[in-house]
């Protein structure tokens, strides 16, 4: 049985289409992952208009974090409270670059030593909780503070920023 060259030419030119749309997606997923890929200063405007710079910047699956160039203080915003993020480059190479994670907020504090202070605010607050955090698991942040020293629990999920003091307290997962 002969084939009709016709065929053959038609079946050879839709191969070809398939691998270039297939080469044009891998391309646009290539360039899609790298977009922070030089930045190593986040400027990002919270829901509530606050303008946060951070470096050492990480971009978790629904969080992003990273150090207060003033002080040595640690910042995570859950993405769902943030209106805007600028990926930028600072001149200077003291800071790393912004990487990406696929990592939760959850599972990302948990890998933090504890005990350490840390400060929270509350979706729809603009009240500033502070405490003690005790350990971070399923979710839940376990904290005591000054003035009620038994343990409590704050539901990550309910938090729109968590600020943790790193100065004495470094840890690889950051």
């Amino acid at each position: 049985m002969q084939i009709p060259t016709d065929t053959c030419k038609m079946h050879i030119e839709d191969i070809f289409e398939d691998l270039e749309a297939q080469f044009a997606a891998t391309l646009q997923e290539s360039q899609r992952k790298s977009f922070f890929e030089d930045s190593n200063l986040v400027v990002l405007q919270t829901l509530d208009k606050q303008i946060v710079e951070l470096v050492t910047a990480v971009l978790g699956s629904d969080f992003i974090s990273g150090l207060s160039p003033s002080d040595s203080v640690w910042h995570f915003y859950l993405l769902n409270s943030v209106a805007k993020i600028n990926f930028k480059k600072l001149a200077s190479q003291d800071f790393p670059p912004t990487r990406a994670t696929d990592a939760s907020l959850g599972s990302f504090i948990e890998g933090i030593k504890t005990p350490c202070p840390i400060r929270w605010k509350l979706i729809g607050s603009d009240f500033q909780n502070a405490a003690t955090l005790q350990i971070a698991q399923n979710g839940l942040l376990e904290v005591c503070s000054k003035l009620d020293p038994k343990t409590f629990f704050v539901p990550i999920s309910a938090t729109s920023q968590i600020s943790i003091q790193i100065v004495d307290n470094p840890s690889d997962k950051i």
